[in-house]
């Protein structure tokens, strides 16, 4: 059996903190439209339409196999983790930047925490990006 030393494989602690997020992120959005399409929604951050609402179901959904499929690629150090983490964080990164433009600023308490990680992990992912160099 192969030890960690002949596989050449050190998990960074910066990339298992991402995946764990991103993981989360997936499960909460996987909750929410679960709790939704049951008929337990969770109660509206904002007035707005069920059509409107329900609208964003598809691609959040979406996003949430690029989250978990990052965040596999992230953890196994593939080339391809990255590109579905960045496209997973540009989705996010559009979805948060639309609310914060119809909530006006109201709800920056929590998009906050949420544009500061999207940063994060994109400044990161670039400065790391050696680590994922040559790795198929």
């Amino acid at each position: 059996m192969a030890n960690w030393n002949q596989l050449n494989y050190k998990p960074a602690l910066g990339l298992i903190i991402i995946a764990v997020i991103m993981v989360f992120m997936g499960l909460l959005t996987d909750i929410y439209w679960f709790a939704a399409f049951i008929g337990r929604p969770f109660p509206r951050s904002i007035p707005l339409d069920e059509r409107v609402a329900r609208a964003f179901a598809l691609p959040d959904v979406l996003g949430t196999l690029f989250l978990y499929g990052g965040a596999y690629g992230l953890i196994r150090r593939r080339c391809w983790g990255v590109y579905l983490t960045l496209i997973a964080l540009g989705m996010n990164l559009g979805s948060n930047l639309f609310f914060l433009s119809l909530t006006r600023t109201a709800f920056l308490n929590i998009i906050g925490p949420t544009l500061i990680f999207i940063f994060f992990a994109i400044i990161y992912l670039w400065l790391k990006r050696g680590l994922f160099l040559g790795n198929k």
